[in-house]
């Protein structure tokens, strides 16, 4: 039976028909010893509480991990967080990072697409972007995807004031992902209400988004 992929939560799953990437914090959490997969990385609420070049050299450290799988999450707010030139900073610090150590980066990413856009273009990155609980519209979502990166929806499928069920309808479903992030929604409920947005069945889905995992994350 094809795996859900919850490509970005907060919550360990002890299912083995579920494969999630669990989001770890340097300071908080023993990544080193993390026997699941997962992510690590300075969210841009965090970033400032912490030296910078303590960070990088603990995320380095913490990659020596197997189950590493990306870097994240990281970004920008301007919502919220440090002042957003210093997050612009450690964002693209880390977007160093992900080259040199050649894995995806995980994105958190709030009134910023444009700097997004404008980062990716600037840093020359090959490495995946997935921008996480993505609620831009349809035209930036196709701006970013142009532009090499991934989308991933989750819990703004449930909200009837969301653009995310709009843009997964018109996007292609090869660089699409879903996830839970710290929603109170399962990942099989997510899959459900994605499927009922695509009006098609669960399984392909489950198939499609495995496959993107597969390419994503085993080559």
């Amino acid at each position: 039976m094809t795996p859900f992929v919850d490509i970005h939560t907060h919550t360990v799953s002890t299912e083995n028909t579920i494969i999630a990437i669990v989001n770890a914090e340097i300071g908080t959490d023993d990544a080193l010893h993390l026997s699941y997969p997962f992510s690590v990385g300075v969210h841009p609420w965090k970033v400032g509480e912490c030296e910078l070049d303590y960070a990088l050299d603990a995320i380095k450290q913490i990659t020596t991990n197997s189950y590493i799988k990306a870097i994240g999450e990281v970004g920008l707010d301007k919502a919220q967080g440090a002042a957003f030139e210093v997050q612009l900073l450690w964002f693209q610090k880390q977007i160093e990072l992900s080259e040199q150590l050649h894995l995806p980066l995980i994105i958190h990413c709030v009134r910023s697409y444009s700097e997004v856009a404008a980062l990716r273009k600037q840093s020359g990155s090959k490495q995946p972007w997935i921008l996480h609980g993505f609620s831009g519209n349809i035209q930036t979502a196709q701006m970013l995807l142009r532009m090499g990166c991934k989308l991933s929806f989750g819990g703004n499928l449930f909200h009837f004031n969301s653009r995310a069920g709009e843009v997964l309808q018109q996007v292609d479903l090869s660089q699409v992902f879903l996830e839970t992030d710290v929603s109170s929604y399962t990942i099989a409920e997510v899959y459900a209400q994605a499927a009922a947005v695509l009006n098609m069945e669960l399984e392909p889905l489950k198939e499609r988004i495995y496959q993107n995992y597969c390419e994503v994350f085993c080559s």
